[in-house]
């Protein structure tokens, strides 16, 4: 792994201590990018916004849903270079070696050969710093932060009111520069916005962006995840205009839109989508795999199929379309997986679930498998304190 000059951990919430390791044909990048704000963490009534799913006929109440999306960036500046030392012979694919196995999970091991990244230095007190020191007032509910990896040194900020802004990776940046806003077609009611942004691995040639968002139409809520373009990769202004539709996906409720999208080291984009809100998923999504909601998507955006701009990769779970299960469903059973990303060694996806009232969760997704809302909150059943419940096909999540 090459050395760097600063080399900043950043983490989101509780996955700042959790580390994964292993074998891989995937250069590492620089780790420090992935900054995430819940900036929708609230306790606060949501009511239905929007017309219930075609054959749910009762109109929702007020649903008082708790203030447990908090999620918290924690830097640590000027940290050690990654090692380059090789673990050998650690076995076992669901080993912890944390030292307090009830609350804490040391790096999970894939394969018998990886590299681990050293501990940060101190006594486990975290330590808040501005990265921007000149641009600390130029934000405004930032809900996100990538990079090009073009080689630019450029980071993309957006906001949860529609605004993309640009600067330079770099603590002594001083200018932020408008690329895109979409604020006047945004819904920003309930938990809406501007939820999610990812940079095409081929960014530097193709321009193109992805965004998660939620607009209404007629009083009906949507998430609408699309493509905008460049005016060229080499600039920062992003053609309002170019503007390819691929996912839009009506919404029951105001809350639990999900938001994150992401490509993995497959070249795929994924998707996180909540179970459409409410509290205690009374439509059912979770379990329901007709349905987009309660789900971490899959899609192909580098091919079409009729009547898409994108395609089902092949070996998605459902992608034969033998029977009324949704083709883009990667895997189900979430709440409303607000965040989550790839490690950067591996490829495996780690994902933050946000709790009803009792616990919040971390799971790996893996393809095909059913994570258990609502019939399970973590891994206790669903709703407690006396529920029973039948925990045969559901992955329990990894730290609750």
């Amino acid at each position: 792994m090459p050395k760097r000059n600063r080399y900043q951990w950043i983490g989101v919430g509780l996955l700042s201590v959790l580390v994964g390791c292993g074998e891989s044909t995937v250069q590492p990048q620089p780790v420090g990018t992935d900054v995430y704000n819940d900036a929708l963490a609230k306790d606060s009534v949501e009511t239905d916004s929007g017309a219930p799913d075609v054959g749910v006929t009762d109109t929702a109440q007020a649903v008082s849903d708790t203030g447990t999306d908090i999620i918290e960036d924690v830097v640590f500046a000027d940290a050690p270079n990654p090692p380059t030392d090789v673990v050998e012979d650690v076995i076992s694919t669901d080993t912890s070696t944390g030292t307090d196995a009830s609350n804490s999970l040391g790096p999970f091991v894939y394969t018998s050969q990886c590299t681990l990244p050293e501990e940060p230095e101190g006594n486990g007190e975290l330590k808040l710093v501005d990265a921007f020191p000149a641009l600390a007032q130029d934000f405004n509910f930032p809900m996100g932060l990538v990079e090009p990896l073009d080689g630019s040194n450029r980071l993309f900020v957006y906001e949860r009111f529609g605004t993309i802004k640009v600067l330079q990776n770099s603590p002594d940046a001083t200018d932020v520069s408008i690329a895109l806003s979409i604020g006047g077609k945004l819904y920003t009611g309930g938990e809406g916005g501007l939820l999610g942004m990812a940079i095409h691995p081929n960014f530097k040639e193709n321009g193109y962006i992805y965004l998660n968002y939620t607009v209404q139409e007629q009083g009906q809520v949507y998430t609408i995840v699309s493509r905008f373009t460049g005016d060229s990769p080499q600039v920062d202004l992003i053609d309002p205009g170019s503007e390819v539709i691929l996912l839009k996906i009506a919404q029951p409720y105001s809350n639990h839109n999900g938001g994150e999208v992401a490509f993995g080291h497959d070249g795929m984009l994924y998707v996180g989508m909540g179970d459409g809100g409410a509290g205690g998923d009374p439509l059912g999504h979770g379990q329901n795999l007709t349905t987009l909601h309660g789900a971490m998507l899959r899609i192909d955006v580098d091919n079409v199929s009729p009547g898409k701009n994108y395609m089902v990769p092949p070996d998605n779970p459902f992608a034969a379309g033998n029977g009324p299960e949704a083709p883009e469903i990667w895997a189900w059973g979430l709440r409303n997986p607000w965040r989550f990303s790839f490690d950067q060694l591996t490829g495996v996806l780690w994902a933050g679930d946000v709790g009803q009232k009792a616990w919040e969760e971390i799971n790996i997704i893996e393809a095909g498998k059913n994570y258990g809302w609502n019939v399970m909150e973590g891994d206790v059943c669903y709703p407690p304190p006396n529920a029973q419940c039948d925990e045969a096909g559901l992955e329990p999540p990894i730290f609750r």
